[in-house]
């Protein structure tokens, strides 16, 4: 929410009056709003003109007022002062003080803005989804705008099952109190099958872990798309309010079930969050299962730093809401288009040059040690050099040796780009690490090995006894270590 004290002069030169105005997320201010709503003819008025404006996927804001007597202002402006010049906590003082007067708030009314998506917004988003590519969706916008938004940029499908955990409203407009594990745990119930065999407990985090086989948090069980029968499941999607996250981000179950909830749906939408909780839920996947995923966090707007921060990846995407996501993140674009390529094509050669460059700086170093392994165990470990007195020969081996790692890290492309664009699950090879595993390390160490073995046995048999000159000498160690080289 933001606010701002206006001073109105008295006309007759009286004593001024001061006005606060207060704009924010609905559900923020209904909860700092007095029980005055004549202005906006009550509050079910209110309630339906917003339910309106959120069905038609508008980004809806309320905007309230209080008037301040002159005392009353004075007196928060000392308080202000006092917060801002505070050296120590400084956020959670200016916190504190602009809470003693944004209370009692009268709604004057809402304001509904058109968003609208992007070139080529549901497009990019369905092809990072073909590539395997999980997505969750943090955003302030109300339930019903974020889900219209969804489905318009493709993150929802008509076919998919939407599981809502969101906190209810009671006649007053109040939080209903349900337990955040009951929720869940009914959500798992009706979602997810739970196993057929083995007591499960009692407890509320009993119950969830015995619905959630296998989810990916602890590893096994079956892939989510499939159900335990092999048949086709049908798709899910999960959508959580920033109330209900509250309760998740604060119970260690509740964490882990959401995880699992989570993974086993195609798309996580999280409604009317805060930059803190952005922030909250990037950590938790980041670091909740235990084969650790890569997260990349991508925004356009100063609530999206911390997440994007928080992520190994931050992509920032310049616009009219500033600079300061792109200035906090580890790549730019202009538009959230250009994401396919980021990932989908220099992505995919980036990892597999690294992968390239890794096991080919591994082989060559390995031949290098094999065979002069090999040449100490003829020269009697004494420590003679096989390439005698130059120096240069070993400074010359990673010199010449080092250039084709170089080069392929710079402009090695397995495929064009128009290929990738056009068969996404190509990136399947990052993702499943084809290219950089401990397989491909070991067979890159036994390869060298045995290369390194043919280089210093053929030479030694080409070789013989000695070599002889035109002039009937014969050649010494410098010529063997040369042809080694």
């Amino acid at each position: 929410r933001m606010s701002v004290l206006v001073q109105i002069a008295s006309p007759s030169g009286g004593a001024s009056e001061y006005v606060l105005f207060c704009k924010g997320a609905d559900n923020i201010m209904l909860d700092l709003a007095s029980d005055d709503f004549s202005l906006v003819g009550g509050r079910e008025t209110l309630d339906r003109h917003l339910e309106h404006f959120a069905e038609d996927g508008l980004r809806t804001l309320l905007v309230s007022m209080k008037t301040l007597s002159p005392s009353e202002a004075e007196a928060w402006l000392v308080e202000w002062d006092a917060a801002l010049t505070s050296v120590g906590h400084r956020e959670e003082s200016m916190a504190a003080a602009a809470a003693l007067i944004e209370c009692g708030l009268t709604p004057l009314g809402c304001t509904a803005i058109e968003d609208r998506l992007q070139d080529g917004v549901p497009e990019t988003i369905a092809h990072l989804k073909d590539a395997g590519i999980k997505v969750w969706v943090l955003t302030g916008d109300k339930v019903a705008t974020a889900i219209n938004i969804g489905y318009s940029c493709r993150l929802l499908a008509p076919d998919m099952q939407v599981l809502k955990l969101v906190t209810e409203k009671t006649e007053d407009g109040k939080p209903a109190p349900a337990p955040v594990l009951s929720r869940l745990e009914a959500l798992c119930t009706v979602a997810l099958p739970r196993q057929s065999s083995g007591a499960g407990s009692t407890s509320g985090s009993g119950k969830i872990s015995g619905c959630l086989p296998g989810f990916g948090v602890t590893g096994g069980g079956a892939p989510p798309s499939m159900q335990s029968n092999g048949q086709q499941a049908q798709p899910m999607a999960l959508v959580v309010d920033g109330p209900s996250l509250t309760d998740i981000l604060d119970d260690s179950a509740a964490r882990q079930s959401l995880l699992a909830l989570g993974s086993r749906c195609s798309v996580v939408i999280a409604c009317r969050v805060s930059p803190a909780q952005k922030q909250q839920v990037v950590h938790l996947v980041k670091y909740g299962f235990k084969t650790k995923p890569i997260t990349l966090s991508i925004g356009d707007g100063a609530n999206d730093v911390p997440m994007i921060q928080e992520a190994q990846i931050g992509v920032g995407i310049s616009g009219k809401e500033g600079l300061q996501a792109v200035n906090s993140s580890d790549f730019a674009i202009a538009q959230f288009r250009f994401l396919e390529r980021l990932l989908l094509v220099h992505g995919r050669w980036n990892y597999r040059r690294i992968s390239k460059v890794i096991v080919y700086s591994f082989y060559k170093n390995i031949v290098l040690v094999v065979v002069l392994f090999l040449y100490a165990c003829y020269s009697s470990f004494s420590g003679q050099s096989l390439y005698g007195a130059d120096s240069w020969t070993y400074s010359g081996y990673n010199f010449f040796l080092g250039m084709p790692p170089f080069m392929m890290g710079f402009f090695d492309k397995d495929l064009e780009p128009a290929t990738v664009h056009r068969f996404q699950k190509l990136y399947y090879v990052g993702l499943k690490k084809q290219d950089l595993n401990v397989a491909n390390m070991v067979e890159g160490g036994v390869q060298a090995t045995f290369d390194a073995f043919i280089i210093f046995f053929m030479t030694k048999l080409a070789f013989g006894n000695s070599i002889w000159e035109a002039n009937g000498e014969t050649n010494g160690l410098g010529l063997f270590g040369n042809a080694v080289f």
